[in-house]
């Protein structure tokens, strides 16, 4: 599919936007059970983190576009 999507779409779904590395699939989970228990066998916390509040895109009213 990360083939599909770069030669019809031209997206690199598997580069990291933070660092430009390189992702690695895993596997497909289609039940929470088999998500809880893939993330402790892989050593990762099974909570979810605290989801932040929406905020307003910065105020661009004072810009020069010229």
């Amino acid at each position: 599919w990360a083939d599909l999507m770069r030669k019809s779409f031209g997206l690199d779904v598997l580069a990291c936007r933070d660092c430009g590395g390189r992702m690695q699939y895993v596997a497909t989970l289609f039940a929470q059970s088999g998500l809880a228990r893939a993330l402790r066998a892989h050593g990762y916390r099974r909570e979810a983190l605290p989801i932040r509040a929406a905020q307003a895109p910065p105020d661009q009213s004072d810009v020069d576009w010229a």
